[in-house]
């Protein structure tokens, strides 16, 4: 028993209730204050970061969206470049002012030609002003042009056309070394001295001969503003970006101006040194951040140029501080208000305490005093705010505190964007959140307890999300998972240990990838088209080639019915007069149907089936010329090889051919050899005519390129051709041998059908 004397006095519990009051009130609002200062700071740092990575992301999105569109007029103009016309009418003086092929084209013609392309370009491309070809003659005269205009595309006057020698960009381009295409620096259009058009944006696509030598340009100009509103860049709210060019010109685009206006730079100031001097900078210096009083701003440098003369390009992305740290100040009042009103109840709730402090702990005295257990004593004042109750709500504190963190991590895992969910060992559904049910269109009530194959069938194969076991793979894997209705999505599930799990939890994230594989069908897809167009092509080719065949044949029909109606009245130099128009046109005829071949490689299909090379052999003596005096020897090891019939026939046939015609003696030899080498077969076919020097070795391959004259040897120059592209296209290689003098030898490699396979699928893949 304690002593009455040892208890507390009367008078001392308002004392004792006034420091309990103040104690509390201070610690709860110096508590209180600091919290919400913390939470402050950790949320206005939360928003930066988030800021930064936004106004990062918007900066990378812009910054893609302006190459593609300065990639398109580079692709465009080497484009152009490449077409036919090109070559002719920029060709040098004298070389193309008449008939300018042998088809009896003209100059004029080949411009029509080349300005109706020109006029499609324009039309598809509304932000580009003129189209043009700039020779190198006449002081760099345009050769052809297409302005854009109010009524659509205008093609300029044949007659009317300027030199341009004295432009800037053509000064550059007679210094360029280079092949390759550049962006001028913007400027204004100016036309016969005066300014047209405002702030220009050039692209100049050097045009080149089969040595190399500059002979002219394709000049593609632009709007500069409609270029970069054509890059249509993503805006955030409370974004803006200022996109600066070269010459200081600055464009600033915001959510709220959707048509938004170019601002000039003065022309007869000084270069702006922004954008220009950054073409200096080195690669880690592309991409500067930098605070503002206003904000923060991300400064990305799209078009670093070698000198002031180039297009340099700059943006800059900026975010406002109040756009910034609107969330935190809006936590902050939040938590400032929560803050006075814990100081107000925690007065009172302390003034109350105080007040009845002394009797509970009267109370507890004599409980203890009088040999009550503690948990007896201390049940009654479990609730108590003072130290009777301090047990009580240490384990109450404890479970709050766990209740805290159970919170936190719900609200990450309910809030998440991604599909995550939880599996037990028994590969079961144990929990889900409100991304997993939208992406398999089922509330989560229906989904717990559920086995995972029911919406992931393909997880019945996987050892860890079957339940089987709990080697996690080291990176995602690719299954098909049930969405809404039933709808078939394709998953991107990457799976983690669940730590602290007793019972062999793990979880999946599942990343919906639906959309990527539908966007890698439609590359399929338009690569069908492309077989499809190819295919329109080879038809073309075909339907050309007997249009142009049918005129030949009334020829031929022609001069055989002259010479015979004309028979009594022919002289001898008529007669070999009819007979050269005959040959001419049969030697026409070969050449078509052999263009027609050549056109045909690689675009139809052909029959793979596979023969004994003994019968290929037969199969190629078959198709022979006349080979009389020409021995043909076939090496040993035919009859133990199987190999395609086509096109290796049509190889073989021509390298033989080739062997027997362009002989020069009466009796010769040639030979065709077979050997087994790593991955495939290689055939070797030689002969002991006329010999073909070294430096010939590679044109004999080009198409129309023969060694003798016509008149001589009657050829088309397209058979080796014909060869080559077959055997390029079949993952082969063919050599040629000979010293010049006397016998040439071809060795051709041809891969086995599993060598083609694995090639057919490392490209696949």
């Amino acid at each position: 028993m304690i002593a009455a004397s040892a208890l507390p006095r009367p008078g001392l519990r308002f004392s004792l209730r006034g420091k309990i009051v103040a104690l509390v009130v201070g610690l709860v609002l110096v508590s209180t204050v600091m919290m919400s200062l913390n939470s402050y700071n950790k949320a206005r740092d939360r928003e930066l970061l988030i800021a930064l990575q936004g106004i990062d992301a918007v900066a990378a999105s812009g910054a893609r969206s302006l190459e593609r569109v300065l990639d398109q007029m580079v692709s465009d103009a080497r484009i152009l470049a490449d077409l036919a016309p090109v070559p002719y009418l920029i060709a040098p003086a004298g070389a193309g002012d008449a008939v300018t092929d042998r088809q009896g084209i003209t100059a004029d013609l080949w411009r029509s030609r080349l300005s109706e392309v020109f006029v499609n370009v324009i039309e598809k491309r509304p932000h580009y002003t003129h189209v043009r070809l700039i020779g190198r003659r006449d002081a760099w005269r345009v050769v052809a042009r297409v302005n854009q205009t109010e009524r659509g595309a205008a093609i300029v006057a044949a007659q009317t056309l300027q030199s341009t020698g004295r432009a800037p960009y053509i000064a550059l381009l007679r210094e360029e070394t280079r092949t390759n295409g550049f962006f001028a620096r913007v400027t204004d259009q100016i036309e016969s001295g005066f300014v047209t058009s405002g702030p220009t944006l050039r692209y100049v696509q050097p045009v080149t001969d089969a040595a190399g030598r500059l002979m002219g340009a394709i000049v593609i100009n632009a709007d500069y503003a409609a270029v970069l509103r054509a890059a249509n860049l993503p805006l955030q709210p409370g974004t803006r970006v200022t996109v600066v060019n070269g010459s200081g010109d600055t464009m600033i685009l915001t959510p709220e101006t959707p048509h938004p206006r170019l601002l000039r730079a003065n022309r007869a100031a000084a270069p702006q040194q922004g954008p220009a001097s950054a073409g200096h900078a080195s690669v880690g210096d592309e991409r500067r951040i930098a605070g503002t009083p206003d904000g923060i701003v991300l400064s990305k440098i799209i078009r670093a140029p070698e000198d002031e003369r180039r297009f340099a390009l700059r943006a800059e992305t900026e975010t406002s501080t109040a756009t910034l740290l609107q969330r935190a100040q809006s936590q902050l009042r939040h938590n400032l208000l929560t803050s006075a009103l814990m100081v107000a109840s925690s007065g009172l709730i302390a003034l109350v305490a105080g007040m009845r402090l002394t009797d509970p702990l009267v109370s507890l005295h004599r409980r203890i005093a009088s040999g009550q257990t503690a948990p007896e004593a201390t049940a009654r004042f479990y609730q108590n705010r003072d130290e009777i109750g301090d047990l009580a709500r240490a384990f109450s504190s404890l479970f709050e505190e766990l209740m805290r963190k159970t919170r936190h991590a719900m609200a990450i895992f309910e809030n998440a964007a991604i599909a995550i969910v939880v599996i037990d060992r028994h590969g079961r559904l144990a929990d889900v959140n409100p991304a997993a049910c939208a992406l398999f269109g089922r509330p989560a009530e229906r989904m717990v307890g559920l086995p995972l194959v029911v919406v992931l069938p393909g997880a019945a194969t996987h050892p860890v999300l079957s339940g089987q076991g709990r080697e996690l793979p080291d990176g995602p894997i690719e299954m098909t998972g049930i969405g809404p209705g039933g709808a078939s999505v394709t998953l991107e599930v990457t799976l983690r240990c669940a730590d602290g799990a007793s019972d062999g939890q793990s979880i999946a994230i599942l990343r919906d990838v639906t959309e990527i594989r539908r966007g890698q069908e439609e590359v399929a897809r338009l690569l069908l088209r492309l077989r499809q167009s190819s295919q329109e092509l080879d038809q073309f080719a075909y339907v050309a080639s007997h249009d142009l065949k049918a005129p030949l044949r009334v020829i031929d029909n022609a001069s055989r019915w002259l010479g015979e109606d004309l028979e009594p009245y022919l002289t001898d130099d008529t007669r070999e007069s009819l007979d050269l128009l005959r040959s001419r046109v049969h030697r026409m005829e070969r050449l078509l149907d052999d263009l027609l071949a050549h056109s045909r490689v690689g675009r139809t299909s052909i029959d793979t089936e596979l023969v004994r090379g003994d019968k290929l052999i037969d199969d190629v003596i078959a198709l022979l010329d006349d080979n009389s005096g020409i021995r043909l020897e076939v090496g040993p090891g035919f009859d133990a090889i199987e190999v395609p019939r086509m096109p290796l026939t049509t190889v073989l046939t021509n390298l033989l051919n080739n062997a027997i015609r362009h002989h020069d003696r009466p009796q010769g030899c040639a030979r065709i050899e077979v050997r087994s080498v790593a991955d495939g077969k290689e055939f070797i076919v030689s002969d002991d005519g006329p010999g073909i020097a070294p430096d010939y070795h590679d044109k004999i391959f080009q198409i129309f390129q023969t060694l003798k004259p016509r008149d001589q040897m009657e050829s088309s120059g397209i058979g080796l051709a014909i060869v080559k592209k077959y055997v390029d296209l079949s993952g082969g290689r063919i050599t040629v041998t000979s010293d010049g003098p006397r016998g040439t030898t071809f060795r051709v490699f041809w891969p086995n059908a599993a060598s083609l396979s694995r090639d057919a699928e490392r490209l696949a893949s």
